[in-house]
């Protein structure tokens, strides 16, 4: 007795007279079925993907240097990209990547930014 998700094209597969309703895999495995192989490696797919976005969202999603908003929070270039021989970037809202990007920055905020630059390029 095997129990697929039910978008598992093995589960379409089956007779509609052989279907039995679970309402979730945990439940089926307490009947005494066997998860799907297929269904398995399909959710660890998924949860791969969803950790690697928590993870790219924590490298840089973080707050803006600057002003450390949440919301909206872009990668910014280090080195522009005209100037570019890498692709490290800093998170800063949209009003501070706009303003970086055309030299625009107070000296705080490019005291701020320097700080972070050369915390993060040592690491």
């Amino acid at each position: 007795m095997i129990v697929h998700s039910p978008y598992c094209e093995w589960a379409w597969k089956i007779h509609p007279d052989n279907w039995v309703t679970f309402d979730s895999i945990h439940e089926a495995v307490s009947c005494g079925y066997s998860e799907c192989g297929d269904c398995i490696e399909e959710r660890r797919k998924i949860i791969r993907v969803e950790q690697a976005r928590k993870e790219i969202k924590s490298q840089f999603f973080g707050e803006c240097i600057c002003c450390q908003e949440k919301r909206g929070i872009q990668k910014a270039h280090i080195i522009p990209k005209r100037f570019r021989s890498d692709s490290r970037t800093m998170p800063l809202c949209p009003n501070h990547h706009w303003n970086y990007d055309h030299n625009l920055l107070t000296e705080k905020e490019r005291n701020k930014i320097e700080i972070w630059k050369k915390m993060e390029l040592s690491r």
